[in-house]
């Protein structure tokens, strides 16, 4: 196929884009993928309906010129957002009705998909797919999952030419990726991570990747708030059984009794611990020697393996089990798994040892159930300290439990009663709203329980500063110290601030994709992604934030999810191009006093400012969006000034912010958004644009 403006298109993406996605081994056109899905080609895109397409996402970070985007992942709310992706490069859209709640404007390249656009949309991508010999081994479960595909990537990239998801690519989206722009014919394995979040997420990766194998590490009932109950999480996580060839293979934990009382329609190959069930691959003689788990692992009629691994904790010898287990059905004998799994590192904030001035920290701290919460506490437990030193956890609630969580969270409190920790620190941010609840998780119901039942070690810290200062007068060196929390508490934060590491900078990026760089007008380092002119990660902390209007020849025209957030700025220069910030980008930045968001920042996202308790005004030049929990929890917000471009306001907004005033124009999208909300409002006059 002939790509009309060859040297137009290779001057604006660059030549390493180029011929990265141009070089792909398939070619799809706009007028092929409208093909696919049973539909014409709009008028507004016959011109370009034969034009390569660089990339199919349903993420908006990661579209790039040339990319066609599918509408089915979030709801969008005006024609704002299709604006914003056409600016960043998107050729096409393809929507689902279900996801638009506006009239779409007749300019923008929209193709309307009525009927089946998820599952028409997981068979192309297994269409895609089908073109490549990679046998695919899927990996899913509650916990244990990326710490599993990193063990077995460790193993089998040394034997084949390996594709594998990198950290938390794991969303059905994040398969969208892999295949249309990763997999090669090349590669003879593609391993691929994949989470349930929500119902039918696994189900989506499932159609897509149709895989050879899948690993089942184990069933939990996390993220209730979208299952409600463990059985549905359980049948989306065993979605690849109906969708596997008749010679799958599932690799399956016999010690959760879910899985082992299931009747797969598939060849099991099973592993365990303590059920009384017979299983393929047995784990005994498990012990902790010093940073190493070491195990024997039995297997067939007599057969014995001594396997040794730097991870920490007795529940990791289930992904060790489903690796070893994995890499033998590939054919690996078991020198060369033990190998490849002896040279196994930990790193960034996954399951990771690390000593810092003479203090070992157990991080595990991007996610958390309170399976896992157990097993890493059991972990320290085991371990040895000197006389005089202590063992420390910090633990954050489970989030993603739904309206129910209180009970749960009370009731895993009571197992940590009779603990042998010097001290055990409940973090929480949360306060008793259930979006909060559910983003941050909440320890304070465990610490309850605690309390309750006369555990002495229990303490509850509720802020960062406080959780800074105890770590500061506590910890010394030779102490053990857990951090178990989800990302979004940023206790992995604390450690940076007090002894200057940067924790989350080898972390779940892809090598080649991202680069590191200083900048002399800003105090920090910032990485930032190429692909999208997205700043992504600040790691030092300073009190003045100037967002550079380009790096390196790239635009930086979004602020990265999270980027400021839990930094003592106290002043935000945006620059002129800067037109999105990003999800929770300056949450909790109690540093912040007055906020000036100039005319070309269009839209605020999710939680951008949440909990900037000393944020008391705001001046918005020319925002479009203002985007749910945006200002959540502003306590001393007073004036808001809004403008006339503003169209939406979410309903939570400003919740919890009670003293705000609006400046606005009367008769404005934002005064109607005042007077439906009871909040005050002052109404400019417009003598000026007379003038």
């Amino acid at each position: 196929m002939k790509i009309k403006n060859v040297k137009k298109v290779y001057r604006k993406i660059g030549k390493k884009v180029y011929k990265k996605f141009f070089g792909m081994e398939h070619k799809y056109t706009i007028a092929k993928l409208c093909k696919e899905f049973g539909v014409e080609v709009p008028d507004n895109l016959k011109d370009v309906q034969n034009d390569i397409i660089t990339n199919i996402t349903a993420k908006e970070a990661d579209v790039i010129p040339g990319s066609v985007f599918f509408v089915g992942y979030y709801i969008l709310r005006s024609n704002n957002a299709f604006e914003e992706l056409v600016k960043n490069g998107a050729k096409a859209i393809f929507v689902d009705p279900e996801f638009i709640y506006f009239d779409i404007d007749s300019k923008y390249p929209v193709v309307v998909i009525e009927k089946d656009f998820w599952k028409k949309q997981a068979e192309l991508f297994y269409k895609i797919k089908k073109q490549y010999k990679a046998k695919t081994i899927a990996i899913t479960g509650s916990i244990g999952k990326t710490t599993t595909k990193d063990l077995l990537n460790c193993v089998v990239k040394e034997e084949f030419n390996t594709l594998c998801s990198v950290g938390n690519n794991n969303t059905y989206t994040s398969v969208m990726k892999y295949i249309y722009t990763k997999l090669k014919k090349s590669h003879e394995v593609y391993i691929q991570e994949c989470s349930a979040f929500r119902p039918l997420a696994v189900e989506r990766s499932a159609v897509m990747l149709r895989p050879d194998a899948y690993i089942l590490t184990n069933i939990l009932p996390h993220h209730l708030n979208s299952y409600e109950v463990i059985e549905n999480v359980f049948y989306d996580k065993t979605s690849f059984s109906r969708y596997m060839g008749k010679n799958g293979v599932v690799f399956a934990n016999y010690d959760d009794k879910l899985i082992a009382n299931y009747d797969f329609p598939h060849k099991v190959v099973s592993f365990g611990i303590d059920t009384e069930k017979k299983v393929n691959y047995r784990a005994i003689n498990i012990k902790q020697n010093g940073e190493y788990l070491e195990m024997d692992i039995i297997y067939g009629d007599s057969e014995k393996c001594h396997i040794k691994v730097n991870v920490v904790g007795r529940h990791n010898a289930y992904n060790i089990l489903a690796v070893f287990a994995t890499s033998k059905w590939l054919g690996i004998p078991d020198e060369k798994i033990k190998k490849h799994l002896l040279n196994f590192k930990t790193k960034g904030i996954r399951q990771n040892v690390i000593n810092v001035n003479g203090i070992t920290f157990f991080l595990d701290c991007y996610n958390v159930c309170n399976a896992s919460i157990k097993a890493g506490i059991k972990a320290i437990e085991e371990m040895n300290v000197a006389k005089g030193n202590k063992k420390y956890a910090f633990i954050g609630g489970e989030n993603s439990l739904g309206e129910n969580y209180f009970d749960i969270e009370y009731n895993f409190g009571l197992e940590l009663v009779d603990n042998k920790l010097d001290k055990l620190i409940c973090y929480s941010l949360a306060d008793d709203t259930i979006n909060q609840i559910n983003l941050y998780g909440d320890s304070r119901p465990i610490y309850k329980a605690l309390k309750d039942h006369n555990c002495k070690n229990a303490k509850l810290i509720t802020d960062h500063e406080t959780l800074l200062s105890f770590m500061k007068n506590n910890i010394k060196p030779g102490d053990i110290v857990l951090i178990k929390g989800n990302s979004e508490l940023d206790m992995h934060a604390a450690i940076d601030q007090l002894f200057g590491t940067a924790l989350l900078l080898d972390y779940d990026y892809t090598p080649g994709r991202d680069a590191v760089v200083s900048d002399g007008v800003y105090d920090m380092n910032i990485k930032t992604d190429f692909k999208y002119g997205s700043l992504d990660k600040c790691y030092k902390y300073t009190k003045v934030a100037k967002i550079p209007n380009e790096i390196d020849g790239n635009k930086v025209h979004r602020i990265g999810s999270k980027l400021f957030r839990n930094t003592n700025i106290e002043k935000i220069d945006f620059g002129n191009k800067v037109s999105n910030i990003g999800f929770a980008a300056f949450a909790r930045c109690n540093n912040l006093k007055k906020l000036i968001i100039p005319k070309n920042v269009k839209w605020i996202s999710e939680s951008a400012f949440a909990n900037c308790k000393n944020l008391e005004e705001v001046i918005m030049e020319g925002a479009t969006n203002i985007c749910e929990n945006a200002f959540y929890g502003c306590s001393n917000l007073k004036n808001v000034e809004l403008p006339d471009t503003v169209l939406y306001i979410h309903e939570n907004a400003f919740k919890n912010a009670n003293n705000i005033i609006f400046e606005c124009n009367k008769d404005s999208y934002a005064e109607k958004y005042a007077k439906e909300h009871n909040i005050k409002v002052i109404t400019k006059r417009k003598w000026w644009k007379h003038y």
